[in-house]
């Protein structure tokens, strides 16, 4: 799978960002969804929307049986999680938002600096009582007020 963003800007005006995913899957018997993962914005300000867009493609299904996605920071190695989202028969790709306000601040103010927040993607098929599942995480840098 490989993602790739398209959009331009002109002088200080940018255009809407556009995100594309190329996956290739040459195993017929391939069980397991395969998932693309991306934000429209890798860096944000805290209040700002998060907007995550996905594609999971499964091989010889119109929809996977089930999406997890998560939204998470880090205290050293230890996972501090916002929220978390179970989805059910998604299709192919969605968009979803999350609005970082809505989440307790997690010490930012004027001075301190940007953290890094974590959004991970779970898909899973259930076939013949068996799991199969691909996971992707990505990073965002949320920036103070």
């Amino acid at each position: 799978m490989h993602s790739f963003q398209v959009y331009f800007t002109v002088g200080a005006v940018s255009s809407n960002v556009l995100n594309y995913y190329i996956i290739y899957n040459n195993d017929n018997t391939r069980r397991a969804p395969i998932v693309a993962l991306a934000a429209e914005n890798n860096t944000i300000t805290f209040g700002d929307d998060l907007k995550i867009n996905y594609t999971v493609a499964s091989n010889n299904k119109e929809t996977t049986d089930n999406l997890t996605l998560e939204l998470y920071t880090l205290n050293g190695s230890t996972e501090v999680p916002f929220t978390s989202t179970t989805l059910e028969n998604v299709p192919d790709e969605v968009v979803h938002t999350w609005r970082l306000a809505d989440y307790p601040d997690p010490g930012h103010t004027e001075n301190t600096p940007p953290i890094t927040v974590y959004v991970r993607a779970t898909a899973t098929n259930t076939i013949n009582e068996t799991d199969y599942t691909d996971t992707k995480t990505i990073s965002i840098t949320v920036n103070p007020l």
